[in-house]
C-alpha cells in the first residue's frame, strides 16, 4: 500500500478551462481535497482557468479570467496559453511525479508518470449526437494506451472501455465518484410552487430532455418542470415548448451548488431521462438530498442508483410518463425513495474515491518503475 505523503500529484488543466461548474471538476476538487487531507503533495495546475469550482480551493496554480470578454477571444487565449505552459512544465517531471489528465487531448508527455480518468464512453457509442467536430475519440484513446493507470468511474465505464481499447484489465482501476451534500443556506429556488427538476445537458439526444418534455402534455396535473444547467434555451426548445403549449409549464435556471442543492431539496422528484451514463451524478446528488429520482437505466445507471430510484427505459415515451406520474401520484412511494436514496447516497463517498485512487497511483508508480528498469 502506497503512502500517501510520498505521493507527488499535478492535476491537469483542461477541465477547469472548459467548465464553469459540472460534476467532473467537481470530481477533481474534491480528489484534490482528499489528496490533500491525507498528505500527498497535490496541486491544481489550472494555468489560465474559468472554474467556479475552484474559489477558496487552497493550492491550486492559476488565475480565473471567465469574466474576460469576448468569449471567443478568451477561450482561444486560454487553450493556447494553457497549452504552452502545459507543455513546458511536463517536459520538465521525472516518474516521480504523477501528472493526472483532466481531460484528453492531442499530446501525451513522456517524463511524469501518467494518470488519466475516464469518465464515459459516451463520444464513441453515441458519434452522431456529439457533433461531427468531436476529437474526443481520437485523443481519448492514445492517453488510455499510453497511461500508466487508467481510472473508470464505473464498471460499466471500465467494462465499455476494456471492450474498445483491449486495455490490460489490471491497469483500469473503477474509482466510484463520491457525493457530499451541500448546504443550501441562503439559496432560494427559482420557483415556489411546486415543481419537477431536470439537471445538466440538454442538447444532446441520449440525455432525453426532449422525450420528457414530450411526456407533460399526456401529464395535465404535473407541476412546473424546471431545467438547471444547460445554459438559457436554444431557439429550437423554445420553439418545442411552443409547439407542445409548454412555455409557461417549463422554465429553466443555472447557478452554483448551493442553489443546485436548494433545487434538490425543494423538489417534487428529479427526473433523469437518460439512455445511457457513465456514473450518473446528478441522481446520486439528488438522492443525499433527499429527492426522489425516476431514472433511465442505460449504462451505469441501475449499477449506481440500485433499487433506490425508480429506474425505466427512457428510450420509451409512454413508460417514461407512466413512471413520472406514478411518482408524483404516490407520495408514499416518494417517502420510500427518498429514504432509500439517502441511504444509497451515503454509501459513495469522497473518501472511499480518495482512497481507491491512492491505490491506483501505487499501480502507476510500479508500473513507470517497471518500465525504466526494462529501458536500461
Amino acid at each position: 500500500m502506497v503512502d500517501p505523503a510520498s505521493l507527488r500529484v499535478r492535476f491537469s488543466p483542461d477541465i477547469f478551462r472548459s467548465e464553469a461548474h459540472g460534476g467532473v471538476s467537481r470530481y477533481i476538487r474534491e480528489l484534490h481535497r482528499g489528496l490533500l487531507d491525507a498528505g500527498a503533495d497535490s496541486r491544481i495546475l489550472a494555468w489560465l482557468h474559468r472554474s467556479d469550482a475552484l474559489r477558496g480551493q487552497t493550492e491550486v496554480i492559476g488565475l480565473n479570467v471567465g469574466s474576460l470578454r469576448p468569449h471567443r477571444a478568451r477561450q482561444a487565449l486560454t487553450k493556447l496559453t494553457d497549452g504552452a505552459l502545459d507543455m513546458l512544465w511536463t517536459e520538465g517531471q521525472g516518474p516521480e511525479t504523477i501528472y493526472h489528465k483532466t481531460y484528453f487531448d492531442h499530446r501525451v508527455p513522456s517524463g511524469p508518470t501518467v494518470a488519466v480518468t475516464v469518465y464515459d464512453m459516451i463520444h464513441e457509442l453515441f458519434p452522431g449526437e456529439v457533433g461531427s467536430t468531436d476529437r474526443t475519440p481520437a485523443w481519448k484513446r492514445p492517453w488510455c494506451e499510453s497511461a500508466d493507470v487508467v481510472f473508470a468511474i464505473s464498471e460499466t465505464t471500465r467494462d465499455d472501455m476494456l471492450d474498445r481499447y483491449g486495455l490490460d484489465p489490471d491497469r483500469v482501476v473503477v474509482t466510484y465518484l463520491g457525493v457530499t451534500p451541500v448546504d443550501p443556506r441562503g439559496a432560494a429556488p427559482p420557483l415556489t410552487a411546486p415543481f419537477m427538476l431536470y439537471v445538466g445537458n440538454r442538447r444532446r439526444p441520449y440525455k432525453g430532455w426532449r422525450r420528457l418534455v414530450e411526456c407533460l402534455p399526456g401529464l395535465p396535473d404535473a407541476p412546473a418542470l424546471l431545467c438547471f444547467g444547460g445554459g438559457p434555451p436554444a431557439a429550437e426548445e423554445d420553439a418545442l415548448l411552443r409547439q407542445l403549449d409548454l412555455a409557461d409549464r417549463v422554465r429553466f435556471a443555472s447557478g452554483d451548488d448551493r442553489l443546485l442543492a436548494a433545487c434538490y431539496e425543494s423538489a417534487e422528484l428529479l427526473v433523469y431521462p437518460s439512455r445511457y451514463e457513465g456514473f450518473g451524478l446528478p441522481p446520486l446528488e439528488a438522492m443525499a438530498h433527499g429527492c426522489p429520482v425516476v431514472s433511465g437505466i442505460g449504462g451505469s445507471l441501475r449499477e449506481v442508483l440500485g433499487d433506490a430510484a425508480v429506474l425505466v427505459d427512457a428510450t420509451d415515451t409512454d413508460a417514461l410518463g407512466a413512471a413520472v406520474d406514478l411518482a408524483l401520484r404516490d407520495r408514499e412511494l416518494r417517502a420510500n425513495l427518498s429514504c432509500r436514496g439517502r441511504a444509497r447516497a451515503a454509501e459513495l463517498t469522497w473518501d472511499k474515491t480518495v482512497a481507491a485512487t491512492i491505490e491506483g497511483y501505487g499501480r502507476a508508480l510500479d508500473r513507470a518503475a517497471g518500465r525504466r528498469a526494462r529501458s536500461r
